[in-house]
């Protein structure tokens, strides 16, 4: 149904952006009355494409859940106790990369530096000539 009330708000907004005649039956497919305004057709078309992204999202999050569960059932440990396991191993790779972290906004600081000095002039330009 999604799929072919969107198809029908496409053709719908296609046919009002053009000023075209409208067929009575598009509107009952988009699910708007008729004569609605173009915005009101693309504010649908908004909605309803985030109506499907957020039941993507929803079924993806119940797949990762249940791959969890699995993933727990097997090492017999509940699922909190592996999502904090998860967790500290995420936090302990963060603090193992700190380190390269800090050192390479370091080197972008002082490059940004540099840069920044001799678009103002700030080196010496004086040549010694022999």
């Amino acid at each position: 149904m999604s799929e072919g009330r969107l198809e029908s708000l496409a053709k719908l907004s296609k046919i009002l952006q053009e000023k075209g005649e409208v067929p009575s039956g598009l509107w009952a497919e988009a699910g708007l009355k008729v004569g609605s305004r173009q915005k009101d057709v693309e504010a649908a078309i908004k909605a309803e494409k985030k109506s499907k992204s957020a039941a993507i999202k929803r079924t993806e999050e119940e797949l990762e859940r249940a791959a969890q569960a699995e993933e727990a059932r097997k090492l017999g440990v509940k699922v909190e106790e592996l999502q904090d396991k998860m967790s500290a191993m995420e936090k302990e790779f963060d603090i193992n990369n700190k380190k390269a972290r800090e050192e390479e906004r370091r080197a972008g600081r002082s490059k940004k530096e540099k840069q920044r000095e001799a678009d103002y002039g700030g080196y010496d330009m004086d040549t010694e000539h022999v």
